[in-house]
């Protein structure tokens, strides 16, 4: 029996939403590419599948119609989880994604808490990430992603 780990409503939500307003920003302002779920992203000692990321143009052109692994993106969004709550985040002792994805030069990573109804915005400084601001309410505004922006609330609410 093969057992697939679904992901909780809430999550789902949240993703959904984080990508209604970022799929049409970046590709009718033709900045890149976006991905979501199920790509896989290639790092030197782990592979992971951030919820959402993004690659600029220029690295985005590069791309093979049958690539299945791709470099590391700009831009990663990581929804918390029961299951990947101590690798995505390092405020646990492992931290390792996040730790993975710094050292791989990801330069804006973001943190969706949909339990406590946060976002948090880290930009790398050197090959670390730094917490920029941690937001409840109000508009986030990417660092990466010239010109977009998303109020909070909406990644959360009906």
């Amino acid at each position: 029996m093969i057992y697939h780990s679904p992901v909780y409503g809430r999550q789902w939500k949240a993703s959904t939403r984080i990508i209604r307003y970022l799929i049409p920003f970046v590709y009718d302002n033709k900045l890149g590419e976006v991905g979501y779920e199920k790509v896989m992203v290639r790092l030197t000692r782990n592979d992971y599948e951030p919820d959402i990321c993004f690659w600029d143009a220029e690295t985005a052109a590069k791309f093979g119609q049958k690539q299945s692994a791709f470099p590391p993106p700009c831009f990663a969004v990581e929804i918390l989880s029961e299951s990947t709550r101590e690798r995505d985040w390092i405020a646990s002792p492992v931290g390792i994604k996040m730790t993975d994805y710094a050292l791989h030069g990801i330069r804006e990573y973001r943190i969706v808490d949909t339990e406590h109804e946060t976002i948090e915005q880290y930009l790398l400084e050197g090959n670390i990430f730094v917490l920029a601001q941690k937001l409840k309410d109000g508009t986030l505004e990417s660092e990466v992603i010239a010109g977009f922006r998303i109020g909070v609330k909406a990644v959360f609410e009906e």
